[in-house]
């Protein structure tokens, strides 16, 4: 420390004879910049440019296949981040489309039960009388060759056959491929197929696809006029 005077000011009324004084030496700790916050926050798609931007706010949206992230704030020290994703419908995850995922008697006979809504009331009630009544007959064939040659065949095969007559092969519904979006109708092929000594179904639809594709390209389409109109930049990765 070097040699030098210091002045010592006591506050008024200050008797004491003894005091003792630390005078400490070095350098203070220097101000930093707090580490950025970010704030997430999930939303629907519909909602996703509900809160308040201004130009101050840098927005900024990215579309990232079927996960939209928005952000505002980005050079602040507290930026948000508002994350929306486009789900498919409860009603399609329900219905297993083209998933290869089967319902039993007693399972799909719920399934039609709880989405009656779905469908035509005449269809709904056929159905649920198909389920209650189904008969089908299974022909197993047992094929055994022997030509005394050494080339010998050996085999089982089982063929199912439905017997009811009421069965349908496809059924019609009515619903929004993705959460929140106008519904669509479309077919269902209904497979029946046995599985070991058990009867399942499985729904398949050549549409599906493009349903789904034409769906999500609408939301898509929306968003980004949505983004133009409040002057968004945004980068599109479908």
């Amino acid at each position: 420390m070097n040699d030098g005077k210091i002045n010592v000011v006591f506050p008024e009324g200050f008797n004491q004879s003894f005091f003792e004084l630390v005078i400490r030496e070095g350098k203070s700790m220097e101000l930093f910049s707090p580490l950025p916050v970010v704030r997430k926050f999930q939303s629907s798609v519909q909602t996703l440019f509900k809160i308040p931007v201004g130009s101050e706010s840098n927005p900024f949206l990215l579309v990232n296949g079927y996960e939209l992230k928005f952000f505002t704030d980005l050079d602040l020290n507290c930026s948000h981040e508002i994350t929306a994703v486009i789900e498919l419908s409860d009603e399609v995850k329900a219905y297993k489309i083209n998933t290869n995922q089967s319902f039993s008697r007693a399972e799909i006979t719920a399934l039609i039960r709880k989405f009656a809504y779905t469908m035509e009331p005449s269809q709904v009630k056929n159905l649920i009388l198909c389920m209650q009544n189904f008969k089908a007959v299974i022909e197993t064939s047992v094929e055994d060759t022997d030509d005394k040659s050494g080339n010998t065949n050996k085999s089982v095969s089982r063929k199912l056959n439905v017997l009811t007559d009421q069965m349908p092969k496809s059924i019609f519904i009515i619903v929004p491929i993705f959460k929140n979006e106008e519904a669509k109708e479309m077919v269902l092929d209904v497979e029946v197929e046995l599985k070991g000594t058990e009867i399942y179904f499985t729904f398949w639809s050549s549409e599906f696809s493009v349903l789904e594709k034409q769906s999500y390209n609408c939301i898509i389409d929306d968003v980004s006029k949505k983004a133009e109109k409040l002057k968004i930049p945004f980068i599109l990765n479908k």
